[in-house]
């Protein structure tokens, strides 16, 4: 067996401009007889790296389609095609922990400014929401008593400025 040369990029530099061919070569390499901590060393990265891709091209490809990948010549575009479950998968969350949730957002943002035209700052809006929705029956009108002057704060934020402030009745 030779030696594998060390990459001139490392992984995570090379896996910014083509991420499923360094995949695949990686792939290649551990089925030649390679050991992960080998192929790790020459990307430059950690063996369990290696070891969860060589984890997902077992559970997303059969082992015909495997060894077609290992033998057989492709396109880039096939490859493309045929390699995307292994695209990886942003980590970005949907949205803060604590921000409230989109159909709260909507409730607020469409009851109080487009049916009554309010533009009040986040402690009029919370004190408005409680004095309306305090005792409803209603469970989701008493989950928006439930929210606090940050999340208020927070629709308010996201919410056009195109309602003038004005003067209104207690709801």
């Amino acid at each position: 067996m030779c030696i594998l040369p060390k990459e001139p990029m490392i992984y995570k530099e090379q896996i910014k401009t083509n991420e499923l061919i360094v995949k695949l070569r990686i792939f290649r390499l551990v089925k030649q007889g390679f050991k992960q901590g080998e192929v790790a060393d020459m990307f430059s990265c950690h063996r369990n790296t290696i070891s969860n891709i060589m984890i997902d091209f077992k559970t997303n490809f059969s082992h015909e389609l495997q060894n077609k990948l290992l033998y057989d010549s492709w396109k880039k575009e096939e490859l493309s095609e045929i390699l995307v479950p292994l695209k990886n998968k942003s980590s970005r969350p949907y949205h803060h922990p604590t921000q409230a949730d989109i159909i709260q957002e909507a409730a607020v943002a469409s009851w109080l400014f487009n049916e009554r035209g309010l533009k009040v700052g986040a402690d009029s809006m919370r004190t408005i929401i409680k004095r309306r929705f305090d005792g409803s029956p209603d469970p989701f009108l008493v989950s928006l008593t439930k929210l606090t002057k940050r999340q208020i704060r927070g629709i308010l934020d996201c919410t056009p400025k195109t309602v003038q402030k004005s003067s209104y009745s207690l709801i």
